[in-house]
């Protein structure tokens, strides 16, 4: 309890200090330029800080650079995008879970605001708290999670979109391991190998799903996903 006082006590300093971040000499000719991103960064964050108005709107922002999610230097659209993502994801999740489970589906196909990079988060995170009291419901929200992440469009040509769909389908693994379909997760296991490993050759842990993503496909640290689990090299058919 101390420790999450602190951070929250260190959050609101940070969001304070950039009230007092003003244009310094020399800004102005830097805005003229090319190289001029830390500039406009330092001016926003300022904005958001002082205009309760914008604040409203992008506060968000200001979170993010806080709680060190978003680089406040670069401001990067893409770590923007996923920060809103990540806090509009338990907004979306209390309109799904009023449905039922096997109405959800056909809510993420049919509307485009569910297939969100935040959501798929929120699913996954969801598959693991479920999995250790109710195996059936964690395969339920996993599928779910691997629908809305097949779904979620890419950012930017050729991105990490790849990731976070190998990372959902890892997250089904664990399910159906710990509901004892041992051929489903050998399914999913196939699956997510063969999305996660060309994105990560290509982009590395950028978003930082590298250790959860072996725990659960492998069930133990270390050995990276050539090491197959047991139960793979028997098709699946034992634990």
């Amino acid at each position: 309890m101390r420790d999450d006082k602190k951070s929250q006590a260190e959050k609101d300093g940070r969001i304070a200090r950039m009230k007092d971040r003003h244009l310094k000499p020399g800004d102005v000719d830097l805005l003229m330029e090319a190289d001029r991103e830390e500039v406009f960064a330092r001016l926003l964050l300022h904005l958001l800080r002082v205009c309760p108005e914008c604040r409203a709107v992008g506060g968000f922002i200001l979170e993010g650079v806080a709680a060190g999610s978003i680089d406040e230097k670069l401001l990067e659209g893409v770590w923007i995008n996923l920060d809103k993502s990540r806090l509009d994801a338990p907004k979306l999740w209390e309109e799904l879970e009023t449905e039922l489970p096997e109405k959800r589906k056909a809510i993420v196909k049919s509307k485009k605001r569910f297939r969100t990079w935040g959501l798929t988060e929120f699913l996954c995170e969801r598959t693991l708290e479920r999995a250790l009291h109710d195996p059936a419901a964690a395969v339920e929200t996993a599928e779910l999670a691997v629908e809305v992440g097949m779904r979620v469009p890419g950012w930017r040509d050729g991105d990490w979109i790849e990731l976070l769909r190998g990372y959902a389908w890892a997250h089904l693994v664990h399910a159906r391991r710990k509901s004892g379909d041992f051929p489903g997760a050998w399914q999913a296991f196939v699956r997510a190998k063969d999305i996660w490993d060309p994105a990560f050759a290509n982009y590395g842990d950028v978003l930082g799903y590298e250790k959860q993503f072996i725990a659960l496909m492998i069930g133990e640290k270390g050995g990276g996903t050539s090491r197959l689990p047991k139960w793979f090299s028997n098709g699946g058919t034992e634990e």
